[in-house]
């Protein structure tokens, strides 16, 4: 009983020690071409024929990382809110050589004016107030549990 005790966690810990750490595909820094701040959030997207593959967010430094990406030839595409989207062609990614890329994206130049109007129309037909106040006698409310004859106070 005390040596499976002891094996036990000995198991796994060899268990999780064995497992590999990767690498990550495709590493870099997504960031303002002309302050050289970081892009949080700025999306990377991995393309083959057009189609989105994987996909990352940068972090609060600018930096994205890919994982688990087959070796073969991919577009990146980078865009943010606010910048001119960015695609680089024909990217080809190696196994077990991460690639490294840094992203300087420009601000968009020209965004189109949003002009908004407001107005106010009631939605609600207004009463008056005596229109809108009603009274019934006691011998109505007694029918509103027991038979439901909504009709009697009309």
């Amino acid at each position: 009983m005390k040596l499976f005790f002891f094996l036990l966690p000995a198991f796994f810990l060899g268990l999780f020690s064995a497992s590999p750490v990767t690498e990550p595909a495709i590493k870099g820094m997504v960031y303002d071409n002309e302050s050289k701040e970081p892009l949080v959030g700025a999306t990377v997207r991995v393309l083959q024929s057009e189609k989105t593959i994987l996909g990352a967010l940068a972090d609060i430094d600018g930096i994205f990382m890919i994982q688990t990406l087959e070796p073969g030839n991919y577009d990146i595409q980078v865009s943010y809110t606010g910048y001119e989207t960015m695609i680089m062609k024909d990217v080809k990614v190696e196994a077990g050589r991460p690639l490294v890329l840094d992203f300087g994206l420009k601000s968009a130049t020209t965004l189109n004016e949003v002009i908004v109007t407001g107005y106010s129309i009631s939605l609600v037909k207004s009463e008056s107030k005596s229109e809108m106040a009603g009274s019934c006698s006691c011998r109505q409310t007694r029918y509103i549990g027991q038979r439901r004859q909504y009709s009697r106070f009309a």
